[in-house]
């Protein structure tokens, strides 16, 4: 048992000396400063979302997504509309280097195909918003936004709301957690100025779930996010409540699918 364990050494030994000797030193550098970088990504903590409210994190550049939500109406709805739906497509533009990066959104909040007046009704109601990173490490990430920046149909009257948002992300033993903190002028569901924080856990070994409490200027929203496939697509699927505890009388299921591309 010891000669075999000793001729497995020996082999291995070998193998990696003989691997390790033919390369320069420059490439061994180079293999070195790789593996290092590689194995303190694993160990740092990431910015990662938080459900309901915005965290201080921006899309990668040149990266974007476009998703589509469903949701249930407080007073029931109708039978025409039994549910809200609506759609929105975000997008990280490349900026120069040591500048701000620049996230645009189009949300469109009418998605139904018979309009308001009979017509054609898919984009009817929609807005245009902005985010900013002006502050951004591995672990943490301020950022500066306008919800609603340009609007046009039912979507004017929804109050142009701007904030500022802080992430920070850390690491307790087997979970990633991002905690945000932000401020918004008009942050209420009914335009008030207010603050909001969230909190989001992800388990380490499971990277593409994540879990999110958060308190949004008046009520408090709960739900998960998980990546998944569906026809050899890769999706992200977030579910949860707003206005969970049923503080303002309007707790409502919220479903959204959303695509990276």
């Amino acid at each position: 048992m010891r000669a075999s364990a000793l001729v497995f050494s020996l082999l291995l030994v070998s193998g990696l000396n003989s691997a390790v000797w033919s390369q320069s030193p420059a490439d061994l550098k180079d293999i070195l400063e790789t593996r290092l970088k590689y194995h303190r990504s694993l160990a740092t903590p990431r910015v990662g979302a938080n459900f309901g409210v915005p965290n201080g994190s921006t899309l990668p550049p040149l990266q974007g997504f476009i998703s589509g939500s469903i949701a249930e109406i407080s007073d029931g709805g109708s039978v025409d509309t039994p549910f809200d739906a609506s759609a929105s497509i975000g997008y990280g533009i490349r900026m120069p280097q040591n500048f701000p990066s620049l996230d645009v959104y189009l949300g469109i909040t009418s998605v139904n195909p018979i309009g308001a007046n009979g017509g054609f009704g898919f984009g009817e109601d929609g807005n245009f918003s902005v985010k900013s990173t002006v502050i951004k490490s591995d672990t943490y990430a301020i950022a500066l936004g306008i919800n609603n920046l340009f609007a046009w149909g039912e979507a004017k009257k929804a109050p142009q709301n701007v904030y500022i948002s802080g992430s920070k992300a850390v690491r307790i033993r087997d979970f990633d957690l991002t905690y945000t903190v932000g401020y918004g002028r008009e942050q209420s569901r009914s335009g008030k100025p207010g603050e909001f924080l969230g909190v989001a856990a992800k388990p380490i070994r499971f990277e593409s779930t994540s879990f999110g409490l958060s308190y949004n200027a008046d009520r408090w929203m709960f739900g998960f996010s998980s990546i998944t496939s569906f026809w050899d697509r890769s999706l992200t699927v977030s579910a949860g409540f707003d206005d969970v505890f049923d503080t303002l009388n309007s707790r409502r299921a919220i479903l959204t699918i959303a695509k990276v591309f």
